[in-house]
């Protein structure tokens, strides 16, 4: 090959990095969005999947390494030869509706944020509205499994209109280009972008990432967050909880939790402190090989929620649904989390909101006893199935458990109501 055409090469693909590879608009005010991905990075993405270098790994595997070396090598394998991104892209088009807007800037952020977002309104004139916001490594896809339950449940349940946007730097919500925009910020955006829909009372969901966000959002405006309901839920143990469990005493909830924070910490916390720390170095790898992330995603995913069985189209869905505009956006907002010390500095503030509008179900049996540490909790569930997944894993326990916490007569439904 010569010069000339490497060179022209190369500027072709400087060209194709300064813009995004989806077509999209982001106006003052909600419009109609349709997922539309250059087929041409469809293809290179194909291709660099196609070109993956497998790493190579011990003979006796050690889970807490990564990903077995048979499943990326699966994972590439699929992707280029049986992966079909137009058909997921399809999937999502028909069946969730999607806009997208400007919001003027958030808190600290003063640039404009553009959002992408899914909304669909319930038919029932009584419904509510609920803010269901995603985390890492999802995006408004969590929103798929769930969506139908809310808003069109049978006549006798409670019914909600759903607004599902995604993050900055995630789905098709544009990475902010400044400093700043971390998950308050973006809380308030979604605030706003909640009165722009003409909702000015609502309740929030949230898991992973989301349910940070709409923690925030519930110290920022508790005028308008009447209720919050979250899938993530843990108590950091203190020092009698701590002594209970070395002595052996604990019950089966304490000892479960307190290994599975130990357990985070062992394994997945160093991941976090990669994207707390240098992002933008870890995200050039990510974004070079598509199949790379995959199997960072395929770690998260799967120790997150180890009992579903995880198909390779959801693999690799999930992984486009954050590589498509670039991993680094979704990454840093991590480091912009660290920055604002997370919850710990305002968790006091939130425990202490005398609204009864806390709601905490979870996937797996947690202590139920500690729950009151964290403020007024008025609904509380919990499973012997399931994971940290619980919008795609368990959808069906989900929505049922939203719709007990805002029937009629409940604290919830009360507030809501004032």
């Amino acid at each position: 090959m010569s010069k000339r055409i490497l060179l022209q090469l190369l500027f072709a693909a400087l060209a194709v990095s300064t813009k995004l590879p989806f077509k999209a608009h982001f106006g003052n005010k909600p419009a109609p969005f349709l997922i539309d991905v250059d087929q041409s990075f469809i293809e290179e993405t194909r291709v660099k999947a196609s070109l993956t270098r497998i790493a190579t790994d011990l003979v006796q595997h050690d889970p807490r390494d990564g990903p077995l070396v048979q499943n990326v090598s699966a994972i590439k394998d699929y992707w280029t030869h049986n992966y079909n991104w137009n058909k997921a892209q399809k999937q999502l088009n028909d069946h969730l509706p999607q806009f997208t807007t400007t919001i003027d800037g958030a808190g600290n952020y003063s640039h404009p944020i553009p959002l992408h977002f899914v909304h669909r309104r319930s038919s029932r004139k009584d419904a509510i509205p609920l803010l269901f916001v995603h985390g890492y490594p999802g995006s408004f896809i969590e929103v798929d499994r769930v969506i139908d339950g809310y808003s069109n449940p049978p006549s006798n349940e409670t019914a909600f209109h759903v607004v599902a946007p995604s993050l900055p730097g995630f789905g098709f919500s544009p990475a902010p280009e400044y400093f700043g925009l971390g998950l308050r910020e973006a809380g308030q955006a979604f605030h706003k972008l909640m009165l722009q829909l003409g909702y000015n009372k609502y309740l929030v969901h949230g898991g992973d990432l989301g349910s940070h966000t709409i923690r925030y959002m519930a110290i920022d405006h508790p005028e308008s967050v009447r209720a919050l309901h979250t899938n993530l839920w843990y108590q950091v143990p203190n020092k009698q909880d701590m002594d209970r469990f070395n002595a052996k005493n604990s019950t089966a909830e304490e000892a479960f939790l307190i290994n599975v924070l130990a357990a985070f910490r062992l394994t997945l916390l160093g991941q976090r402190q990669v994207f707390e720390n240098q992002p933008l170095q870890w995200a050039y790898a990510a974004t070079d090989s598509p199949v790379g992330f995959a199997a960072w995603v395929i770690f998260e995913l799967q120790a997150g929620s180890p009992s579903y069985s995880w198909t390779i189209d959801e693999l690799i869905t999930w992984t486009m649904l954050l590589y498509i505009q670039g991993p680094f956006g979704s990454a840093r907002m991590y480091k912009e989390l660290q920055l604002r010390a997370s919850l710990t500095t305002f968790t006091s503030r939130w425990a202490s909101l005398s609204l009864p509008n806390k709601a905490l179900s979870r996937s797996v049996k947690h202590p139920k006893d500690w729950a009151p540490r964290q403020g007024n909790i008025v609904f509380f569930n919990s499973y012997s199935f399931g994971g940290h997944f619980a919008a795609w894993e368990v959808p069906n326990e989900l929505v049922a458990d939203a719709r007990e916490f805002m029937k009629p007569g409940t604290a919830a439904w009360d507030a809501y109501h004032k």
